[in-house]
């Protein structure tokens, strides 16, 4: 199918099943349109979260969702084109709708429930060589102990994957990497069960719903595109997007910040009730971590 100006113009006098969604300008327009608005949103959320990600934290956590998008496209764009080649009378681009809607209701729940269970088991079968704890300093989660000056040991595959968004100090790309294969892992299974599902029923209603939206865009084939690759994936993507960014993200950093804060009252509240004249008096108090370092230097 011809989408450029030429088929535009002809659009009203194609048939909908015409409508293609590799093909053309216009269609590869189409999903760049989405990633950038997908992205911007993804911008926006970190400029309004508490507290906020560096950008490498943010690139890493990012690049989590756009492989695992990337992966889920592919996969359902290969899935309608398929059902739509053994399925006669239905286009493409109805069946890229029927196999997005289960994709983000089955699919989205799926991919996240198989993520959660592959940290919790991670979780449980680390090795507890070395006691982790997480302190903030400059923006940053640093390994330290209360118990010993010394380096930890190299954590292991299932201590990197229960650290889900943490990639250690400083960031990388080895954790991520074995983050990413997590996830991506999760992802693939989950879609695996909902291409199954969708061969499995495709006689039973998914069909005729795919023929009921070409019917609907009869004579239309480039609205039905735009509709399918834009629009309805627009809010499902940004829903999506943020509910997904929300779970990678370390919730070590988010918890330390809150500690920190809940820290930093104490001493203040108990520094104006022992010292209600000398109001910067919190300022001279050492907190553990800072003794800690002072010990640590020392020993060195």
């Amino acid at each position: 199918m011809d989408i450029g100006p030429a088929g535009l113009r002809e659009g009203s006098e194609r048939d909908v099943k015409d409508c293609k969604l590799i093909q053309g300008w216009l269609a590869m327009l189409a999903q760049s349109v989405l990633v950038v608005l997908v992205v911007s949103v993804l911008i926006w959320k970190r400029h309004v979260e508490t507290p906020r990600r560096a950008w490498r934290i943010w690139i890493f956590d990012v690049g989590k969702q756009g492989a695992a998008s990337m992966l889920v496209h592919v996969f359902n764009i290969g899935l309608s084109m398929v059902a739509s080649t053994d399925a006669a009378k239905t286009s493409e681009c109805s069946w890229y709708f029927v196999v997005y809607v289960i994709d983000n209701t089955l699919g989205v729940a799926l991919a996240l429930m198989l993520h959660h269970l592959f940290v919790k088991y991670a979780n449980n079968r680390k090795k507890q060589r070395v006691p982790w704890a997480h302190t903030l300093r400059d923006g940053l989660l640093l390994p330290a102990t209360e118990v010993s000056c010394q380096v930890a040991e190299r954590p292991g595959f299932c201590e990197i994957v229960a650290a889900c968004g943490y990639y250690g100090h400083p960031p990388s790309c080895a954790w991520w990497g074995i983050q990413l294969s997590e996830f991506l892992t999760a992802v693939f299974l989950s879609r695996c069960v909902t291409g199954g599902l969708v061969f499995l029923t495709k006689s039973y209603g998914l069909k005729q719903t795919a023929a009921l939206i070409d019917r609907w865009f009869h004579g239309h084939p480039v609205a039905l595109l735009f509709t399918v690759l834009i629009f309805v994936p627009l809010v499902a993507n940004v829903a999506q997007a943020i509910i997904k960014d929300t779970i990678l993200k370390s919730r070590l950093l988010l918890k330390t910040f809150s500690g920190e804060v809940a820290r930093r009252t104490s001493l203040q509240r108990a520094a104006s009730l022992s010292s209600p004249h000398q109001g910067n008096s919190v300022d001279n108090h050492e907190s553990p971590r800072l003794r800690l370092g002072a010990r640590c230097q020392g020993e060195a």
